[in-house]
């Protein structure tokens, strides 16, 4: 009977150290929605809690389905998206991922009043991933001019960045692409963002 339990407890010990827990890293996450009308919003708003291949691999359904998706994830989940952009957002992803073809049916998102970087910064989705002043998804937008404040070359990373997304330099999760925000706008967007140091 000793003999038993010793051989029970040894046993229990030896599978203890073969169930703990090996270190892994996920790889880095790279997809981006198709490209196309709605590409940006869907980058921005979707982007912050799930990836491209999330929505990649649902079933082709009809605008209503999506629209209900959108919907769903604002009202449900928090999802940072504004009751004006639900059908430009719905519209695209029921063309480049659902049943619907045409391209006429995409209605544009509402545009952003011409530089106020608060009303740019929530239309493209920013605050969706980042605060002012704490770390959301991505750095807070304090820290971002902190990391630049004084450096020549610092206006041009931030906008840099915007435009052509990357990962690396605050975490592992990778900012989307921003390439179409007009130029003026990440100017502005750059600015406002290098006034947040503290």
């Amino acid at each position: 009977m000793r003999k038993t339990l010793l051989a029970l407890a040894l046993l229990g010990c030896g599978g203890a150290a073969l169930a703990t827990r090996a270190p892994y890293e996920l790889p880095r996450e790279t997809a981006t929605f198709k490209p196309g009308p709605g590409a940006e919003l869907a980058n921005a708003r979707c982007l912050a809690c799930h990836s491209a291949d999330y929505v990649a691999t649902q079933p082709p359904m009809p605008l209503a389905f999506w629209k209900g998706e959108v919907e769903k994830m604002r009202d449900k989940y928090g999802a940072e998206l504004p009751p004006e952009d639900v059908d430009a957002l719905a519209a695209y992803l029921a063309q480049f991922y659902g049943m619907e073809k045409s391209s006429s049916q995409t209605p544009a998102a509402a545009a952003p009043v011409a530089h106020n970087p608060d009303e740019i910064a929530f239309h493209y989705g920013c605050f969706s991933c980042h605060d002012t002043q704490k770390r959301k998804v991505g750095p807070a937008f304090r820290d971002v001019a902190a990391k630049y404040h004084g450096k020549a070359d610092g206006r041009v990373r931030i906008a840099r960045q915007i435009r052509r997304g990357g990962g690396g330099q605050w975490g592992t999760k990778p900012m989307p692409p921003f390439p179409k925000i007009p130029k003026p706008y990440v100017e502005a967007l750059t600015d406002w963002i290098l006034q947040q140091n503290p």
